[in-house]
């Protein structure tokens, strides 16, 4: 779970076995979730999301509430310089959900040294009813020697009720040296652009986007710090009427220590117009009214070693936020005992003060994994979110009995943290065999 302040749906990473086991194949130039931070544009979208399959969707009674699936095949595989992949899964209906197939198509050719062109295909269809949704796109990802790259795509999408302004695009340029990163990119995302196999946060855009970061290895400090990396990093974005609609300037600073610990600060600046008011918490009415916002916030990090037995982290951000103030707490930590069995907490608050009310809310995340051997395994999740008032958990034992084969075994709950009493639960099984001829 994730408390989002933000105005748009946020972009939860897939946990689910079978759609992780070869997704590289569906990344779509580049994808929106992989890689260094400055190798994707903000603002851009993800042409294949597989949290749209077999959950319920945020504005849903029962947000990313599990919907059953009837049965899927997957295909994939490499012939000479071509990659292929195919995915079909059907839905079945539940709720507000209605019966539906999902089919993604992917074709992929490799050259050169390690640059790819590709064409890719969405295709959703409601069972019960006319609707269907339809998506399709090209991409480019062009490498020329170990510094630059440039990553592009071009998209449309077609639905029972599409308009005509329906496309999507992007071109960015990345140069990567040991001393020096620079990144310029733009993106466009038409108003139209209808893409519900995809994750897209904002339509009706122009994104124009750039990043400037330096390395410096101090030679007289060397026995302390390894790596100063200033950078600058600027979102400028504009909407359909050529008003500028979202601009955010980050000065960070960050420090590589030779013990392994890494911290970074720096001072973000934004300026936000609001064309409609932003609800930030539907529960307790606290909306935000339409305006222009001009505000800025301090951020500080650190990470001890990570690869150490024990190791921890802290973020904090701090700052005028909207019409009032905000203090955001972060505060992590991990523990290795041995090989086998390892544990993780993360807690984060916030504190948001603003003139048309004020709100707290605590997220806590605790994890721990335990291997009984090379082919057995137990992981635990649990999680309290204060502003859902939820406790939720998750137990996945998984037990390989061949190479690539493998048993599931699923526990998911979540309960009412106020008064304790039963949401949902599942008990789910899995089994996979992996036939090699």
């Amino acid at each position: 779970q994730q408390i989002n302040l933000t105005r748009f749906s946020l972009l939860f990473p897939e946990k689910r076995e079978f759609f992780l086991e070869n997704s590289g194949i569906f990344q779509f130039s580049g994808g929106a979730d992989d890689g260094p931070n400055y190798d994707i544009p903000p603002n851009d979208m993800l042409f294949f999301q597989s949290r749209q399959i077999g959950l319920a969707g945020e504005n849903t009674p029962t947000p990313l509430a599990p919907i059953p699936i009837l049965g899927g095949t997957r295909l994939t595989g490499r012939v000479g310089r071509f990659e292929l992949g195919a995915l079909n899964i059907q839905q079945r209906k539940q709720g507000g959900s209605a019966a539906t197939n999902f089919t993604v198509a992917r074709l992929r050719y490799n050259f050169l040294t390690n640059s790819d062109i590709g064409v890719m295909l969405n295709n959703k269809e409601e069972l019960d009813s006319a609707h269907f949704n339809r998506a399709v796109g090209v991409d480019a990802n062009l490498r020329f020697g170990q510094s630059l790259s440039v990553y592009s795509y071009l998209a449309k999408t077609f639905s029972s009720n599409g308009g005509s302004h329906d496309l999507a695009g992007r071109v960015a340029v990345l140069y990567v040296t040991s001393v020096w990163t620079v990144r310029q990119s733009y993106v466009n995302i038409e108003q139209d652009f209808n893409n519900e196999m995809g994750y897209v946060p904002r339509l009706g855009m122009r994104s124009y986007a750039g990043f400037l970061g330096r390395n410096f290895r101090p030679q007289n400090l060397r026995g302390t710090v390894r790596r100063f990396y200033p950078h600058w990093k600027l979102d400028y974005l504009v909407n359909p009427d050529g008003e500028l609609e979202s601009r955010s300037i980050n000065h960070h600073f960050n420090l590589d220590l030779q013990n392994g610990g890494t911290g970074e600060m720096g001072i973000n600046e934004y300026r936000e117009l609001l064309i409609k008011p932003f609800p930030i918490n539907r529960r307790r009415n606290i909306v935000i009214p339409p305006g222009v916002y001009n505000f800025y916030e301090y951020l500080f990090m650190f990470n001890t070693d990570s690869s150490r037995r024990l190791s921890g982290n802290v973020r904090t951000l701090i700052g005028p936020y909207y019409t009032g103030y905000r203090h955001t707490y972060t505060l992590g930590g991990t523990l290795r005992l041995n090989h086998q069995f390892n544990t993780s907490f993360s807690y984060t608050h916030n504190n948001i003060s603003l003139r048309e009310g004020r709100f707290k809310t605590n997220l806590l995340t605790m994890r721990a994994y335990y291997s009984f051997s090379t082919k057995m395994f137990l992981n635990t999740l649990i999680q309290y979110n204060s502003d859902a008032r939820q406790w939720s958990t998750n137990v996945r034992f998984d037990l390989i009995h061949r190479p690539l084969s493998d048993l599931f075994l699923v526990y998911n709950e979540r309960r009412n943290s106020v008064s304790g009493d039963l949401i949902d639960r599942a008990i789910i099984a899995k089994f996979t065999y992996m036939i090699v001829r």
